[in-house]
């Protein structure tokens, strides 16, 4: 078996949604994204809708793939697992598009829910970064399976080159038990930027332009 850093096609989407619900298990997440088959949909149909119309998104994984080589009609194919995947959002500068942008609203109570998970840090996201362009990595997960094996790692510093090519800074909004993580990765928490109702720590990592 071998790992792959890549970029997600609509193909990877079912295993995306597996690795968020064995990477996401905590009360408020599952309050706003349940584990149901109508919420796997709704999971699936999101990330599909930014896949084909929202090009600012990126979703980077890095999967798992098995060396033997299956036989098709078109030749032959490599099986692949996904073992973590994360969801970028490249700012070019200007008002920060709105959450709802880039999640599918279903018109039901439940866009109310993640309101309040949302909202807050997309306050303190705009108050941090205010208009400048960067990296925002909205979402990363691993699977339980493959976790403390370094593919968060992969993801993150691809998106940290990607960021320093531009001479731009990055974003994230990081649970409190993992700010030594993202701290080791050069992000610093805005603690005077953070939102009263916030759950997760703004972190921003500075624009460092590679010559």
């Amino acid at each position: 078996m071998t790992f792959k850093l890549m970029r997600a096609t609509p193909a990877d989407i079912p295993g995306m949604v597996a690795v968020w619900y064995s990477g996401f298990t905590s009360k408020l997440m599952l309050n706003s994204f349940p584990d149901t088959a109508e919420c796997h949909a709704y999971m699936a149909k999101t990330m599909e809708y930014n896949m084909k119309n929202n090009e600012q998104v990126v979703y980077m994984i890095v999967v798992e793939e098995d060396d033997s080589s299956q036989k098709t009609d078109v030749g032959t194919k490599k099986e692949r697992k996904v073992a973590s995947f994360s969801q970028w959002y490249i700012h070019h500068g200007g008002d920060f598009p709105d959450w709802k942008t880039r999640w599918l609203q279903e018109g039901s109570e439940i866009d109310a829910t993640r309101e309040k998970l949302f909202r807050p840090a997309a306050n303190q996201h705009a108050v941090t970064l205010e208009e400048r362009p960067h990296y925002f990595l909205e979402i990363m997960a691993t699977d339980a399976n493959y976790r403390k094996q370094g593919h968060a790692s992969k993801i993150l510093e691809w998106g940290n080159q990607a960021a320093d090519k531009e001479g731009w800074e990055c974003y994230l909004d990081a649970a409190p038990t993992a700010k030594g993580y993202y701290n080791s990765h050069g992000y610093e928490v805005q603690e005077e930027k953070q939102h009263v109702e916030a759950v997760s720590l703004p972190m921003r990592r500075s624009a460092k332009k590679v010559i």
